[in-house]
């Protein structure tokens, strides 16, 4: 039975909550160890297939707490990610002042720089869900 958002959250949201601290503190993190920490952790459970993978960034890129996460690594984890991916990073920086950026011109690159220079995250952890 394939494992939902809810439930790969939970057995790895230490690792999010770390690099989550990672991004606010250094304004960066390394996708390539996020993915391998993810993948690692996950492993215990299930396989996640590169599906599963995206599915998960996706979803999480709407987390209240974690979209930055999501959306840091869907702008730096390669240098041909996925439509979706493309599609989530542009409406992302859509909000930013000026004209509309198309992913990778040196006009995005620029605003996203900027973007994540100047980004200011929540560092307290997030409290237990009572129920």
């Amino acid at each position: 039975m394939p494992r939902t958002y809810k439930v790969r959250l939970q057995n790895a949201e230490d690792i999010v909550e770390d690099y989550y601290q990672k991004l606010s503190a250094d304004k960066k993190f390394s996708t390539s160890h996020f993915e391998h920490d993810l993948r690692q952790r996950w492993q215990k459970h299930e396989s996640v297939n590169a599906l599963g993978f995206k599915e998960f960034i996706l979803k999480l890129n709407d987390d209240d707490r974690y979209g930055h996460v999501a959306l840091y690594f869907m702008s730096n984890s390669t240098n041909n990610p996925p439509e979706e991916f493309k599609t989530r990073a542009e409406k992302a920086f859509a909000a930013l002042p000026g004209p509309a950026l198309k992913y990778g011109t040196e006009e995005y690159k620029a605003a996203e720089q900027n973007f994540w220079k100047n980004l200011v995250l929540v560092t307290d952890a997030p409290q237990a869900d009572p129920s």
